[in-house]
């Protein structure tokens, strides 16, 4: 079955307001010649008549509609999640740290904890406020690093549902939609998707149920988030 259903949240977009009319026929006043509103285009071609000249009005109304174009950019939507950096080697640490901080934009003084799950393995964990879209960021940064397991949560917020994403050695990255309270949301159109290539098989639902849910994930997972209950947490914010 191959994975890689799950899309990410979508990112702010950006608006163009309406562009400027181009100045025809009887809009706006015709000013008299040597007026700083009024320019005209000479054609430099040879044998050029006077009736084949043309005044350009130049001004806000006069703009092209390809020059008027301006931009709106609509307000960030802010969210929250978590980082939960379950288990890594001591050597990785900084090219972890550096990462993030390239993810968040700012300086960041991971506390790295022993994991009592493996030896010479250690762990963190941070919660981060940021923009809509931070955790998907940080899940792809941090993706396919050798002996790294984590996982990255990010809060609903307005347009988007939670989500949560889960990485280990063996089995690569997982992503699952969130409510509110935190449980795994399967869409409709997945549930659709399932019973379509189940083609009636139980045995074949269930399969596909148990990976949307991230079954393999969490079993592999749970021991390191066992070992690191009840660690201290620092928030941190992403800038700009």
């Amino acid at each position: 079955m191959p994975r890689g259903w799950a899309s990410h949240a979508a990112y702010p977009c950006v608006r163009r307001g309406e562009a400027d009319r181009e100045a025809r026929g009887g809009t706006g006043a015709k000013v008299v010649d040597g007026a700083q509103w009024a320019a005209q285009d000479q054609l430099k071609t040879r044998g050029t008549q006077p009736s084949q000249l043309r005044t350009r009005f130049v001004g806000k109304t006069s703009l092209d509609p390809k020059e008027a174009r301006m931009s709106v950019a609509m307000p960030r939507v802010m969210t929250r999640g978590v980082v939960f950096i379950h288990s890594t080697p001591k050597a990785l640490c900084p090219h972890i740290t550096w990462a993030l901080e390239s993810a968040l934009d700012t300086r960041l003084s991971v506390d790295w904890t022993p994991q009592p799950a493996g030896a010479s393995l250690v762990r963190a964990e941070f919660p981060w406020n940021g923009a809509q879209g931070t955790g998907a960021k940080l899940a792809s940064t941090l993706r396919g690093w050798d002996n790294l397991r984590y996982e990255i949560t990010e809060e609903p917020s307005p347009g988007a549902d939670g989500s949560r994403w889960s990485h280990t050695p063996r089995l690569g990255i997982h992503h699952t939609w969130t409510s509110a309270s935190g449980d795994a949301v399967v869409n409709e159109d997945r549930l659709r998707e399932v019973l379509r290539l189940s083609q009636g098989s139980p045995e074949a639902a269930e399969e596909m149920f148990a990976e949307l849910l991230g079954t393999d994930w969490d079993a592999e997972l749970e021991p390191f988030r066992y070992a690191g209950d009840g660690a201290p947490v620092r928030w941190l914010h992403k800038v700009g």
